[in-house]
């Protein structure tokens, strides 16, 4: 009978020593470190990539933007025209180029953001007539960056 109460439960079946203990202990957490170590890895990798990927889009989108503008190149528009080129491209945006109306020999540039009365006012230098008609100029760089907008009065 001594012998049944031993392999049914007895104390010595599963019996674990200090130092058991201890290696389980250690193993548990050096397994629970590489899984967090690989879920931090993973979740970098994740960022970069979302990062390159925002880049690579802001990119496309800035370069059909410019090819757009630069469909414009030699055309010839009417002054309301030229006032909704400013209001689709310029107007509450920051730009990377400049906007000038050519007026004989002055040039009046339009800086991009608020200020469709430059070319809307009569009063103003740079006023663009509706009837008036006017060239558009894309000038690039070496590197084909857009560096300014053109309007040539006709």
């Amino acid at each position: 009978m001594r012998r049944k109460e031993l392999t049914r439960g007895g104390k010595n079946r599963f019996a674990l020593t200090v130092a058991t203990r201890f290696l389980t202990l250690g193993a548990a957490t050096i397994l629970s470190c590489l899984l967090i170590s690989l879920g931090i890895q993973q979740f970098r990798q994740a960022r970069q990539v979302a990062n390159i990927a925002g880049r690579r889009i802001s990119e496309f989108a800035r370069y059909l933007s410019e090819e757009e503008m630069a469909a414009y190149d030699g055309i010839r528009l009417m002054g309301s025209d030229v006032v909704n080129f400013y209001r689709r491209f310029l107007y509450g945006k920051q730009s990377d180029f400049d906007m000038v109306v050519v007026k004989g020999a002055e040039e009046y540039t339009i800086p991009a953001g608020w200020q469709t009365e430059l070319l809307t006012e009569p009063g103003q230098k740079s006023y663009c007539k509706p009837d008036k008609e006017y060239r558009c100029e894309v000038v690039r760089n070496v590197n084909e960056v857009i560096l300014k907008v053109r309007f040539v009065e006709v």
